[in-house]
């Protein structure tokens, strides 16, 4: 079996939610995992292709200049596009849903009380199809 670790990359403005789901995570030990605050500081970081990535939708409550999950999962997909992007938002709107899936997010994910099993079950079942 392979030993190296998994990059899994968490885009989120929210340094609260972003250190749980990085604490959540490391139970599955074969993931390596990095926070950003931006889609831009994920962009930067793109080179270490990460194959999994989870992409907040709403992503300027401390910067409101900053890209939103829309457009960062374009560029993303652009650069990389083996990347599994899995959508997380606060906003249950249908029509977002199905533009983001459209535009090749791999999954969408509301934040809600069981979002966070919800995430980990996709990257569960990511790395297995990886293995």
């Amino acid at each position: 079996m392979n030993m190296e670790k998994v990059k899994l990359f968490i885009v989120e403005d929210d340094e609260f939610a972003l250190e749980v789901m990085k604490d959540s995570f490391s139970d599955i030990g074969q993931l390596e995992v990095k926070g950003f605050a931006t889609v831009e500081e994920c962009l930067s970081c793109l080179n270490e292709k990460p194959p999994i990535i989870v992409l907040d939708y709403n992503l300027n409550k401390n910067n409101h200049d900053a890209m939103d999950g829309g457009r960062g999962l374009e560029l993303i997909l652009k650069e990389l596009p083996s990347a599994k992007v899995i959508m997380l938002t606060g906003q249950e709107d249908l029509e977002t849903a199905e533009r983001l899936m459209k535009n090749g997010a791999y999954y969408y994910i509301s934040k809600d009380a069981t979002s966070m099993d919800k995430l980990k079950r996709k990257i569960r079942l990511i790395l297995s199809f990886m293995n």
